[in-house]
């Protein structure tokens, strides 16, 4: 065989091999998307559901006056930023941060930006037709929406404890926690008057619940998806302040059937994973 044969076999096979590759990659880009968009729900348009709040008023509304949100001292060198003055709307840091977390789990599984809105916002208040992930406890309208609707028997809270909605048993209680930890939970179900759509939430008793449930849905979700599918469900987390810790403690599902139950409680022993079938 001629040097020029062996030179346009070797790059007809590097041609090859490149494709091969690119397909491969395609390929798994698909199938992940794919996982993602049958765990979140099929919707092109997809929201993402902060909480926000109504600044406090002036306390002599006649006057002029002005109230302060000063900004917390920074780390490091670099300028000083000004303090806010009679803000409007402030919103939380556990919107803020959760809400990140998971605009970067889309933008890194299906390529898409989901649709950032309030909960006060007009069009969204009023609608049930749209598929969202509200973060944020009962402080939240949408969130409110979720734990509410009929087809939630996962969980809810009630006064200082996260129960179980269809027993009303206890799960776990504010008292139990260690400093700089918290419970949380997240809620996947499809309401009732639009079992089309997909409504999740993540919430818990603080800030650290709230942020920690956020981070464990965009980060964790594949863990979840492993015992559900994607069939609605309830589970709570345990974490701590850094998000470093981030445990699952209960995990609630609807029966259905007893083979397949008896395959998923004992994929969840072996892990030391508590299920709750209801």
């Amino acid at each position: 065989m001629s040097w020029i044969a062996t030179i346009f076999l070797n790059l007809v096979g590097g041609v090859l091999a490149g494709f091969a590759l690119w397909g491969v990659e395609h390929l798994i880009k698909f199938f992940r998307a794919r996982s993602f968009r049958r765990f979140f729900g099929f919707d092109d348009k997809y929201y993402i559901i902060y909480c926000l709040y109504d600044a406090p008023k002036c306390p002599e509304p006649d006057k002029r006056c002005k109230l302060h949100f000063p900004k917390p001292p920074r780390t490091g060198s670099g300028a000083k930023a000004a303090t806010g003055i009679n803000l409007q709307q402030v919103t939380s840091v556990a919107s803020a941060k959760g809400v990140g977390y998971l605009v970067e789990a889309f933008s890194k599984n299906v390529k898409k930006t989901p649709r950032i809105e309030s909960d006060v916002d007009d069009v969204i208040t009023s609608r049930t037709n749209i598929s969202f992930v509200s973060v944020g406890g009962r402080t939240s309208y949408k969130t409110c929406d979720l734990l509410d609707d009929k087809e939630n028997v996962f969980l809810d809270f009630k006064g200082s404890e996260i129960i179980s909605k269809k027993t009303g048993t206890a799960l776990e209680c504010l008292s139990n926690v260690a400093p700089k930890h918290d419970y949380g939970f997240i809620i996947k179900m499809h309401p009732e008057n639009n079992p089309e759509r997909t409504w999740i939430c993540c919430c818990g008793f603080g800030i650290t619940g709230t942020i920690g449930a956020a981070y464990y849905l965009a980060e964790k979700w594949k863990k979840i998806r492993k015992y559900v599918g994607g069939r609605p469900f309830g589970c709570v987390i345990y974490c701590a302040e850094d998000e470093e810790e981030v445990n699952l403690r209960h995990l609630l599902l609807r029966k259905r059937g007893a083979l397949r139950d008896k395959w998923t409680l004992y994929k969840a022993k072996r892990a030391g994973l508590h299920i709750i079938l209801l």
